[in-house]
C-alpha cells in the first residue's frame, strides 16, 4: 500500500511538471487547412474584432468541458485585449448539439451570435427547443426570422456545419474543446494562463 501511494504520489508531481514545463498547443503551420481557417470568417465570432491573433475555437454546445471552459476563454480573451474568436459549433454530442449549431447559425444574420453563444454555453440545464427559444428571446433576436431561416436555409447551414466537422477532421480534431490560434493547435480543458501563454506561443510562432 506504501509503494502504490508513493507510485501515485510521484505520477501526481510527474503529471504536474510536465503540464507546468511542456508547451500548450502543436505546431500546425504547415497544415494548409489550418491556414484557410485562420483566414474565414463565418459571422460566429467575438473577442476584438481588429485582433492580431485569430483563434478557432470548436466547441460543441452539450460539451460539459467546453461550458466548465467557457469563462476562462472570455476572461483569456479580455485580458489579451488582441485576440478575435471565430467559432466553430460540432455536434458530437448528438441532434441537440447540432439543432443548437443550426439556431446559432440563424442568429447570426441578426448580429446575435456571440450572445447566443455565451448563454448557451452558460445554460446548466438539459437544452431543447423549448429552452434554446427562449435564449433566442432573451438575447433579443426574432425567433419568428430564426424560425424561417431555419426552415429556408437549412440546407446552407448543414453544409456550413459539414465543412466544420471537415476542418476538424483534418486537424485531427476528435472532440471538444479544441483550438486553433493562428499557427497552434491545442485540444482539451485549458485555465486562463494555459490560454494566455498559449496566445504568446502563438504569436511567437508566426514571427
Amino acid at each position: 500500500m506504501v509503494i502504490v501511494a508513493g507510485v501515485a504520489g510521484a505520477g501526481f508531481v510527474v503529471s504536474r511538471v510536465l503540464r507546468e514545463t511542456t508547451p500548450v498547443g502543436r505546431d500546425v503551420s504547415s497544415n494548409g487547412r489550418a491556414r484557410a481557417a485562420i483566414a474565414e470568417r463565418t459571422g460566429r465570432s467575438a473577442g476584438n474584432p481588429q485582433g492580431s491573433l485569430t483563434l478557432v475555437a470548436f466547441n460543441d454546445f452539450l460539451c460539459p468541458v467546453c461550458k466548465i471552459m467557457a469563462p476562462d476563454l472570455a476572461a483569456a480573451v479580455r485580458s489579451d485585449g488582441d485576440v478575435r474568436i471565430e467559432y466553430r459549433d460540432l455536434a458530437f454530442f448528438g441532434p441537440v448539439a447540432e439543432r443548437a449549431a443550426l439556431i446559432g447559425l440563424a442568429v447570426v444574420s441578426q448580429g446575435h451570435y456571440a450572445a447566443y453563444h455565451h448563454r448557451v454555453m452558460a445554460v446548466r440545464q438539459a437544452l431543447n427547443e423549448t429552452v434554446l427559444r427562449a435564449i433566442v428571446e432573451e438575447i433579443g433576436a426574432d425567433w419568428a426570422q430564426v424560425a424561417d431561416d431555419l426552415e429556408r436555409r437549412r440546407a446552407a447551414f448543414q453544409q456550413r456545419l459539414q465543412r466544420d466537422d471537415e476542418l476538424a477532421y483534418a486537424l485531427r480534431i476528435s472532440g471538444t474543446p479544441a483550438f486553433l490560434m493562428g499557427n497552434l493547435l491545442a485540444h482539451g480543458r485549458l485555465s486562463k494562463d494555459d490560454l494566455l501563454s498559449a496566445f504568446a506561443r502563438a504569436r511567437k510562432i508566426a514571427g
